[in-house]
């Protein structure tokens, strides 16, 4: 080179917003940009513990509606079968059977 400083031939994008940035999960459909950048923000500002933390408590919310739907349709069905079904909405069904084998299913 010459000494001489390039310089830019192309436009320098400007900076996306945060709920258009990438950040590992899709904004919701049903979420707000604004309400995305404050949750994003909090999800950045936590402790990797913290955050940790709250994917545990999430998982637990969302086993006990889990459980709590697959009972609303089938209000007599036992652990195991509550349990099958678990498996058989999280994993499929072919897992489920692998798992539980005719334990989880309803006798015919």
């Amino acid at each position: 080179m010459d000494g001489r400083v390039a310089h830019r031939t192309h436009a320098v994008p400007a900076r996306k917003a945060p709920h258009e940035r990438s950040t590992g999960a899709a904004r919701p459909s049903d979420t707000s940009p604004e309400v995305w950048d404050q949750l994003t923000a909090k999800w950045a500002s936590m402790t990797p513990a913290q955050r940790a933390t709250l994917a545990a408590a999430m998982s637990t919310a969302i086993e006990t509606a889990v459980r709590a739907g697959i009972l609303a349709g089938e209000p007599d069905a036992d652990d195991t079968r509550v349990r099958f079904l678990v498996a058989q909405r999280r994993y499929g069904t072919e897992v489920a059977e692998a798992a539980f084998g005719a334990n989880g299913r309803w006798p015919q």
